[in-house]
């Protein structure tokens, strides 16, 4: 596939500035075939009851949080159940409808319908910190929680580990919300500004679901580098549909959100991006690879043919490398009949 890399501008932002890096034009991405090497869980006592978000910690241990069934399942890297953290509740270490999950420097951060609760890596709970607002990302640093929110001026609130916030950063797309007729404010503001936070230690990335454009921010929640994605057609549309068209809502609750990704996670100085089905079908891939300095993709990866596309329905990704070096690619999915975590490589 032949991409062009766009330059670095901080597009459809109100008041954004950026930080052109300089670097060469890549006319052309190398594309790499992943083939599958596990899939767990490998426990006859262990099934999912939903398409989980997944962490891994030093040892390879998974984490799984299965939104249906209010826990974290912790496998070990073989795919042997280790314990159940967590269960259906609103008190102190109970679990409502758990979705994003980090774990870093031995605790697990699980955000839920209400709170953002840490465990350390036995599974004891350690503390809860309270949201207000609907979530749509998560991301941690060493002695910071980013969430990225809807009801805010801001699309990131910034807590430490006791649920203070700290402050707020990043501009939100400008909106003509009298195109989406019938919605309320929130909801709109939500599906427009949806996006995944990845955080590399020194800087916070947020890359928007509907258009890819990726942000660059340093722990203060100064902008640094933000980049557009240009040449993709699928991209076009989602622009052309939710910044000119709108969406009104004909009393059926039906909202259509073609998202282009579905998660997006760091390692080793590279962004790695999951595609969604309809995104991976439009571009052809599955996982970009994304340098973190020039925000330019570098390399992509292929996981499904189409007709699979179509039966296999991604939505957590995790980068970590065997004892070769080489990657490898936790990916969970709906596979048309299980819900499962896959191992490629």
């Amino acid at each position: 596939m032949k991409i062009i890399a766009s330059v670095l501008i901080g597009l459809l932002r109100l008041g954004s500035s950026s930080f052109i890096w300089p670097s060469p034009v890549i006319e052309k991405v190398q594309t790499d075939k992943l083939n599958l090497i596990i899939s767990f869980p490998r426990d006859e006592n262990v099934f999912f009851q939903t398409t989980p978000f997944i962490a891994l910690d030093n040892e390879k241990n998974i984490y799984a949080v299965d939104n249906r069934q209010h826990v974290i399942i912790k496998l070990d890297s073989s795919g042997r159940l280790v314990s159940r953290i967590g269960r259906q509740g609103q008190g102190p270490g109970d679990l409502q409808w758990p979705a994003w999950i980090e774990v870093l420097n031995g605790a697990i951060f699980v955000a839920d319908n209400n709170s953002i609760s840490i465990f350390n890596l036995e599974g004891h709970f350690q503390h809860r910190l309270r949201r207000f607002h609907k979530l749509i990302s998560m991301a941690v640093s060493n002695d910071r929680v980013f969430l990225a929110e809807t009801g805010e001026d801001k699309i990131i609130n910034v807590y430490n580990y006791e649920g203070k916030k700290l402050f707020s950063f990043g501009n939100k797309y400008s909106v003509d919300y009298a195109i989406y007729k019938g919605w309320p404010t929130e909801a709109i503001d939500g599906w427009i500004n949806h996006g995944i936070l990845v955080c590399s230690g020194s800087k916070i990335y947020f890359i928007t679901s509907l258009f890819g454009d990726i942000f660059a921010y340093d722990l203060k929640g100064n902008l640094i580098a933000s980049k557009t994605m240009e040449d993709n057609k699928f991209i076009e549309r989602n622009r052309s549909l939710y910044f000119k068209k709108g969406i009104i809502n004909k009393g059926d609750g039906a909202f259509f959100h073609n998202k282009l990704l579905e998660d997006a996670c760091y390692y080793q100085g590279k962004i790695f991006v999951l595609l969604s089905s309809a995104g991976g079908n439009s571009c052809g891939e599955d996982i970009w690879e994304i340098d973190e300095r020039t925000l330019q993709i570098i390399k992509t990866y292929v996981i499904f043919n189409k007709n699979q596309r179509d039966k296999n329905w991604p939505r957590s990704l995790v980068v970590t490398s065997n004892q070769a070096g080489e990657n490898l690619f936790y990916v969970s999915l709906y596979d048309g009949d299980d819900f499962v975590i896959n191992v490629y490589k």
